[in-house]
């Protein structure tokens, strides 16, 4: 699994509290309060994390919680630590957008998006189509990973110490969350040790990408022919 974080969100919606009464006996089930989502390194809000790390969402009125949701997608793991904690992991295929808290009583979500932080995990080119490793100017490149939804920004290839420097490629296509497609820019120079950095918005009108501070996750490289 991903490393832990935690990030401390601002207050968000939870709403009025409802309380559902349960025939005579007493009990009662409280509607869910979402009152902040928090991973430990990155001491800035709205909440942000690659697939895979974990989220620690607090609020109130967790007991009973039978889902979870980031961005509409649902969170197959997630533990109820007790009412005002839960913790869970970024599942596979999220994208940005609100927590949502869903109980016996009703559904709390967040005032504000968590950010899925893009992950670049493999590539296939023309040259290689089996594992990507290497590529020639001009080749159609098919980039796999997480959370690049949003996409807008130039993906730049940043050139290793036998050619330093960075070449732009603005043009390419979001086919999904996990999956772009793109050629390599013409004119690149040749080396070994390659790296793209794929840039999607952040909190606060900002951006955030693939690379430390970001993302510690590895970025692989590959060679230009």
């Amino acid at each position: 699994m991903g490393l832990v974080h935690r990030i401390v969100l601002p207050c968000l919606i939870g709403g009025a509290l409802s309380i559902t009464t349960l025939g005579c006996s007493g009990h009662h089930t409280n509607s869910p309060s979402i009152l902040s989502s928090s991973s430990t390194s990155l001491p800035f809000t709205p909440a942000q994390e690659p697939i895979g790390n974990s989220l620690f969402i607090y609020g109130s009125g967790f007991t009973g919680t039978t889902a979870v949701t980031i961005g509409g997608v649902a969170v197959g793991v997630f533990t109820v630590v007790n009412d005002g904690q839960i913790d869970a992991f970024v599942p596979a295929g999220a994208i940005t957008g609100p927590i949502v808290v869903t109980n016996s009583a009703g559904t709390s979500s967040s005032s504000t998006s968590f950010y899925v932080v893009p992950t670049i995990n493999s590539f296939t080119s023309s040259t290689d189509p089996a594992a990507g490793a290497t590529m020639h100017p001009g080749d159609t490149v098919t980039i796999t990973g997480s959370g690049f939804i949003g996409a807008t920004a130039p993906l730049v290839f940043y050139g290793p110490a036998s050619s330093p420097g960075s070449t732009s490629q603005p043009t390419y296509t979001v086919v999904s969350a996990n999956q772009i497609t793109t050629t390599v820019p013409t004119g690149i120079p040749t080396g070994s040790g390659y790296v793209l950095t794929l840039t999607v918005p952040g909190p606060n009108g900002g951006s955030i990408n693939n690379n430390p501070p970001d993302n510690i996750l590895p970025n692989p490289s590959f060679t230009i022919l």
